[in-house]
């Protein structure tokens, strides 16, 4: 199966460390509080409502074909018991911290005390980053710009060399001329990344990406027949 991408993961950990909870981050403004945020975390009453704001920013264009660029990731907090990047207090109200270039990182929330232990246990999420990169074939080339403003907006990155890190041959809808697929793009391609591992999907994958507006939602999976190239075309 192709391994399932999204640009940015937070992690909720428990006291053990272990990952009780996950969502997905895809560039946009995220609220993380105790109530009614889109990164919502009840049980843990040292942290606001609206404990911090975390943003995601858009590639820069000229970064879209660069999978070693990650898009900018800015937290700012509005909490009382305050919020911390590795251990690093943030000054509340203060402009955004940009956090990019130190992930993976924890980021903790609060001040929770475990009630047997009497041991700080803060509220922890790990923020980690897993790029992803979409080769479109050269037969494309014409739709490569167009293709590379949606890919802005949704923090992946669209590539012109075959071994630049691809994870996913991003083929443009399938045409209605009866052959399932646009003429340029033939079989061998096709093979040529199945035996790679790497998954072949239409354009509908990048939209399902785009669209997601719940981060806790599920993901899009790459290996769902929403987004497969018709079976004649990828058979080996």
């Amino acid at each position: 199966r192709a391994p399932v991408h999204m640009p940015y993961r937070l992690e909720l950990e428990d006291d053990n460390g272990d990952v009780i909870k996950t969502w997905h981050l895809i560039p946009g403004k995220y609220t993380v509080g105790r109530k009614d945020c889109t990164v919502t975390i009840p049980d843990d009453a040292t942290m606001s409502r609206l404990h911090a704001d975390l943003v995601v920013k858009a590639l820069p264009p000229d970064a879209v074909p660069d999978p070693g660029v990650r898009p900018q990731v800015l937290v700012r907090d509005h909490s009382k018991y305050g919020t911390k990047i590795e251990g690093s207090r943030l000054d509340k109200g203060a402009a955004e911290t940009d956090v990019a270039s130190r992930i993976p990182c924890k980021i903790t929330f609060g001040v929770r005390v475990d009630n047997d232990t009497k041991r700080r246990c803060p509220t922890t999420v790990r923020l980690a980053y897993q790029p992803n990169a979409l080769y479109l074939p050269v037969d494309f080339d014409d739709s490569f710009d167009d293709i590379a403003r949606d890919c802005a907006a949704a923090g992946v990155h669209l590539i012109r060399g075959i071994d630049a890190g691809c994870t996913h041959l991003l083929i443009p809808d399938p045409s209605n001329d009866g052959t399932g697929v646009p003429a340029p793009f033939g079989p061998q391609l096709a093979r040529r990344f199945a035996r790679g591992g790497v998954k072949p999907v239409t354009a509908k994958y990048l939209d399902a990406i785009r669209s997601r507006r719940d981060p806790a939602a599920p993901m899009p999976d790459p290996n769902s027949d929403a987004f497969a190239v018709p079976r004649d075309v990828v058979m080996t």
